[in-house]
């Protein structure tokens, strides 16, 4: 018999499959919020797995946030004012000897299906503004 946590693993592997097939199709978006497009890159879709110290998020979590992306375009694209704005640095290499950039991120809300969804962009440095997170809002 299979265990609990053995389906989790494949649901979560259905998921992420087709969440990246999703992604892949999403080049940027306009945010009217922002007055500019939002582009979907690996950082956006590397975020929704791991941390931003490079560690695995837990199952449920990447599940969470994996079930939460669909709602993402319409956030973006309905979004009408930014609801926050954080200074902050990011991690931009790995191992042992990594190197932090500053950044800017900012949230925006919108209700999808009486659910309230903040999505959260991302600014490196003087880059473009990318898709970095989903989460329900509280």
């Amino acid at each position: 018999m299979i265990n609990e946590d053995e389906n989790l693993k494949k649901y979560a592997y259905k998921l992420r499959k087709y969440t990246t097939k999703k992604y892949s199709l999403i080049d940027k978006i306009y945010c009217p919020a922002l007055k500019e497009n939002i582009f979907f890159s690996s950082i956006g879709l590397r975020h929704l797995r791991y941390k931003p110290d490079g560690t695995s998020r837990n199952l449920r979590e990447i599940i969470y946030k994996m079930k939460l992306f669909p709602c993402v375009v319409g956030v973006v694209m309905k979004s009408k004012k930014i609801t926050g704005v954080r200074k902050t640095h990011i991690q931009y290499s790995r191992g042992n000897l990594y190197k932090k950039k500053p950044a800017t991120t900012y949230s925006i809300v919108d209700t999808v299906k009486d659910v309230s969804i903040r999505v959260i962009l991302i600014r490196i440095g003087n880059g473009r503004c990318r898709f970095y997170s989903v989460m329900k809002d509280k």
